[in-house]
């Protein structure tokens, strides 16, 4: 199936992004990995008329951890997450969820934020960020939260975010 007609932009940096957002916000949809957008799109689940992809934005592609707490940037992938051998020492249970997630190709091209993102009650990620009590941080072009797991999904595909915002990061504190 093919999806509907649709702009598509792929800004050099979060700020752009949040800029064309906040103009259009109701009408776009973020796309840092595809993988949950792409296939709602193509059955027309889906039909924003801009898609803003991430894809560019190098600045989101990081994973920190100062042994107290572990920070994983929006356009991370599932694979990145695998092969961290500084995620498998501070939180083996994301190594351990990473590899049951889909097949290879969603977890070579998804991210771990997308994910989320998408708040499938099926997916993977949830879950663990709820057990883990992990944060996420949303920007818009007018500022910065950050909202807990628990506090996040509001329903099966569905969150607090609002149609100007992006997650730029997962925040997970390192258990004792």
């Amino acid at each position: 199936m093919q999806p509907a007609a649709f702009d598509y932009l792929a800004p050099p940096s979060l700020d752009e992004a949040l800029a064309t957002l906040s103009q259009r916000g109701d009408e776009a949809k973020v796309m840092a990995g595809g993988q949950s957008l792409i296939p709602l799109m193509k059955l027309r689940l889906a039909t924003p008329s801009l898609v803003v992809d991430l894809g560019r934005i190098d600045d989101l592609v990081y994973m920190r951890s100062d042994g107290t707490e572990v920070r994983i940037g929006a356009r991370v992938r599932h694979c990145d997450i695998e092969a961290s051998a500084e995620l498998r020492r501070d939180l083996p249970i994301l190594h351990e969820a990473v590899r049951l997630i889909s097949d290879p190709l969603v977890r070579n091209m998804g991210t771990a934020a997308g994910s989320l993102c998408h708040a499938d009650a099926a997916g993977d990620w949830g879950s663990v960020m709820l057990a883990l009590g992990a944060s996420f941080v949303l920007r818009s072009s007018g500022g910065t939260r950050t909202v807990e797991a628990a506090g996040f999904f509001t329903g099966p595909f569905s969150t607090v975010m609002r149609a100007d915002e992006v997650m730029t990061e997962i925040r997970i504190r390192v258990p004792r």
